[in-house]
């Protein structure tokens, strides 16, 4: 009731309850908000409506480096818990692989997880990023194709180096 609720005297009455706290109720439907947030991006249609969106534009911002020529940045969360704001989400550059602190996002990174952005970059990312798909067209160089520090992974599963940018693996 409280998420789905447009009528603010009703919402007063929800966060009245003589047990648990108004911060408790509230903070319980941020998490369950963001918590289906991610979950819907990582769905076929939720990675549709996000490749259109950024067909667009560059939502997320771009990459600060010169050698990365303004590649759009993804977003990128540490974690798929939620954290009350102390794990707020941050940029990932498909071209250098570097993370960005975005100092304007308030958003628990938890909204988007760890493997939307690996997953977008295998199911779009030769139409979102043409000039970086064609750099590491190379089974040479796809091994660097994901400089993140640790494991780039899919719901905790790692990739193979020759699986990135959606290109069949080969002998």
């Amino acid at each position: 009731q409280l998420i789905l609720n447009d009528d603010e005297s009703q919402e007063a009455n929800i966060l009245r309850h003589p047990l648990i706290p108004p911060q408790a109720i509230q903070q319980a439907a941020e998490a369950l908000y963001l918590m289906v947030h991610a979950r819907f991006v990582l769905s076929p249609r939720g990675l549709d409506a996000l490749r259109r969106i950024m067909l667009n534009a560059p939502i997320f911002g771009k990459c600060p480096r010169i050698q990365c020529d303004g590649t759009m940045l993804l977003p990128f969360g540490a974690s798929n818990d939620f954290s009350s704001n102390t794990q707020l989400c941050q940029r990932y550059c498909p071209s250098c692989g570097n993370l960005w602190n975005c100092w304007d996002s308030k958003t628990d990174g938890c909204a988007w997880g760890p493997s939307l952005c690996y997953l977008l970059l295998m199911a779009h990312g030769h139409e979102l990023f043409p000039r970086v798909s064609q750099r590491h067209a190379s089974p040479v160089l796809s091994t660097d194709i994901f400089h993140h520090p640790g494991n780039p992974a899919i719901f905790g599963f790692r990739i193979h180096p020759a699986a990135a940018w959606g290109r069949p693996v080969t002998g």
